[in-house]
């Protein structure tokens, strides 16, 4: 891993907002406490990359903002259809987990033979001790025990590391596969519970042959729908299923002018956010997209260009949290001394607790002394201590060449402490030459 300089810290006007939430387990105390121990200094680390540590001529793929990274931030999951151990000979995308401690690089889209599947996979995330990750796959050979009968349709499958057991998610109640894609899984911090987005009639609840999203549960063998309007109606127009809570009780969903939160045990929908229609807005609608709820289900963040009372905008899509429990909203992405930020923010996700979200930004004044501001950066906002870091730091590029970080995916890990984000900056890790996006790890 490379070691990279202090990073300048921004004070927002947003301090204490956190107080009295639950601890991240994996921090064992409690969020914002003191502590004795010095900050660590920051890292960055090459994460596509196989054990041997050679890049591949191809580009590697997050999962928006889906859990890429174990809570302690040790465990990556990523697809790329660069062939990093030589089981993968079938020149299509595949997911990989990357063991930052043991540099060791595993391919995860694999046969139960061993082999690379047949067809693509993509989108993955990972259970928060990194044994159980779900993904999207078109490929027919990958089940244990049971033969994929919907052919080269997209299927939802989880794989437990510890068993080599790859199962279906994209299923109803009875286990039973359907003849419709089944995309962008969110898998829960206990590795139980996973949300899909899926064109399939899952439940008979299901009627309106539109995509939805249903969350199964791997050890009960059910199904439900999550995605109802509050009252129980239902969504009819297009929408992404978000992220998932630790125990997969609650899951978000999002269109362009709404995101909504669904509590899957009490069987109760909070309309998170809503847009209206502004013809004289600054910014164009559909700034939603994908919300992100913290792992203990108590905040969801969004990307709006329409909140307002919290400062100053500008007109900008700035990032916000609420809380579930009190409806508060506050603003993550401030500018330095409290002013708008001069470009749009998103992509948000959240710690365990809350308190710090990884941010995809194009503003270029969330934090002093960025020498590529503007460029697409990501950034770890401590809503807790008031600090915005940079997380991909490194020097102007000269040619202007597209250097671009956290455009498509970024993900914060549990603890708060590893932002897992693609990146086509081939100037912030030493050693990165295959000119293609990679992905990376910072941790601080």
């Amino acid at each position: 891993m490379t070691p990279l300089p202090r990073l300048a810290a921004l004070t927002l006007a947003t301090a204490a907002v956190g107080l009295g939430l639950a601890a991240v387990p994996a921090a064992g105390s409690a969020a914002g406490a003191p502590s004795s121990t010095p900050a660590p200094v920051p890292t960055l680390e090459l994460v596509s990359r196989a054990t041997d540590g050679t890049q591949r001529e191809a580009h590697a793929d997050l999962a928006g903002s889906a859990a890429a990274a174990s809570a302690d931030g040790r465990y990556v999951v990523f697809a790329t259809s660069g062939a990093l151990v030589r089981a993968d000979r079938n020149e299509q995308s595949d997911v990989y987990l990357r063991d930052t401690q043991a540099d060791r690089t595993v391919l995860v889209s694999r046969t139960p033979q061993g082999r690379a599947g047949d067809g693509g996979s993509v989108e993955p995330s990972i259970s928060a001790d990194g044994t159980v990750v779900a993904w999207t796959t078109s490929a027919t050979d990958l089940l244990t025990g049971r033969r994929d009968r919907n052919g080269e349709v997209n299927d939802v499958v989880v794989r437990d590391l510890r068993t080599g057991r790859t199962v279906l998610a994209s299923v109803d109640g009875r286990g039973r596969q359907h003849r419709a894609e089944s995309v962008a899984s969110a898998i829960s911090g206990d590795g139980r519970h996973v949300a899909v987005q899926t064109f399939a009639a899952l439940t008979r609840a299901d009627t309106d042959e539109r995509e939805d999203v249903y969350v199964r549960d791997l050890a009960r063998r059910t199904t439900r729908k999550a995605s109802w309007r509050p009252h129980g109606r239902d969504i009819t127009q297009p929408h992404l299923v978000g992220t998932i809570s630790h125990d997969g009780r609650v899951v978000t969903m999002g269109d362009d002018r709404h995101a909504w939160a669904r509590d899957v045990v009490r069987g109760r929908t909070t309309l998170v956010w809503s847009e209206g229609i502004d013809p004289d807005s600054p910014f164009p609608m559909g700034s939603v997209g994908r919300p992100a709820v913290s792992g203990n289900g108590r905040y969801v963040a969004w990307p709006s260009a329409q909140v307002t009372g919290h400062g100053p905008t500008a007109g900008r899509q700035n990032v916000w949290r609420r809380d579930l429990r009190t409806g508060e909203v506050v603003r993550v992405t401030r500018g330095l001394g409290g002013t708008a930020p001069d470009g749009d923010s998103g992509l948000p996700s959240l710690s365990f607790d809350g308190t710090r979200v990884g941010v995809s930004t194009f503003a270029g004044n969330l934090v002093a002394g960025d020498p590529e501001a503007g460029d697409g950066e990501a950034v770890v906002v401590d809503l807790v201590t008031g600090t915005t870091v940079l997380a991909s730091p490194g020097p102007e590029d000269p040619e202007g060449i597209y250097d671009e970080s956290a455009r498509t995916g970024i993900a914060i890990s549990a603890d708060g402490h590893t932002l897992v984000y693609e990146s086509f900056d081939d100037h912030l890790v030493a050693g990165d030459t295959n000119g293609w996006g990679d992905v990376l790890a910072w941790r601080g």
